[in-house]
């Protein structure tokens, strides 16, 4: 049986530290959990190098919630962090990630098997990290999430999302002001699926 008590490290990607602070404050105050933010800063780096130098810094044994910084604070629920965690560790599954359930749908018990998770808010199983390694830095600011996620099903975990758990993403993010990044991506994304990776 895992050890439920162990902390979870929330990183954050962001262009700008001062933007993080207040989903940090909101997220701690709220999580219903140990936890610590590890705020990953990176203006010219895009999403996934940034989350990579924020997985760099995990501790030991720590499993991993990516929250982007443009969740609406207000939408945190008490023990939210607390939820997706008991989610992850459910008897019945062997999920390596859990995310919040979809906008729109309501509340409902346990989890319930998804495809993949858009990385704006998921807790990965340390073990999951440990196994699989970083994000795929191919892809700049897109689909390295979704690379993942077919990753982790091949891998043998499930992923699911936690019906207790309903945050609001604004999607007013950092790959919005970089065109380039979404056309590159793209391209490598086409690629991928069609080479069956």
């Amino acid at each position: 049986m895992h050890d439920l008590s162990q902390p979870v490290a929330i990183i954050i990607p962001t262009l700008d530290a001062q933007r993080a602070e207040p989903v940090a404050a909101a997220a701690l105050a709220s999580a219903g959990h140990p936890a610590r933010v590890i705020v990953a800063d990176g203006p010219a780096r895009g999403f996934t190098r940034t989350v990579n130098a924020g997985l760099q810094q995990l501790r030991a044994g720590e499993d991993v919630c990516l929250l982007n910084d443009d969740i609406d604070t207000e939408t945190f629920g008490k023990g939210w962090l607390m939820h997706l965690r008991l989610g992850l560790y459910l008897r019945s599954g062997h999920y390596g990630l859990v995310g919040p359930r979809p906008k729109g749908t309501p509340a409902y018990r346990g989890v319930r098997p998804a495809h993949d998770i858009a990385f704006w808010c998921v807790l990965l199983r340390r073990e999951v990290v440990d196994t699989l390694g970083p994000l795929d830095e191919r892809f700049t600011h897109y689909f390295s999430d979704y690379v993942y996620c077919a990753r982790i099903r091949a891998a043998g975990w499930q992923i699911g999302r936690v019906g207790t758990v309903l945050l609001r993403h604004k999607g007013r993010g950092s790959g919005k002001t970089a065109r380039q990044w979404w056309d590159a991506d793209l391209v490598l994304w086409e690629q991928y699926n069609a080479n069956g990776e």
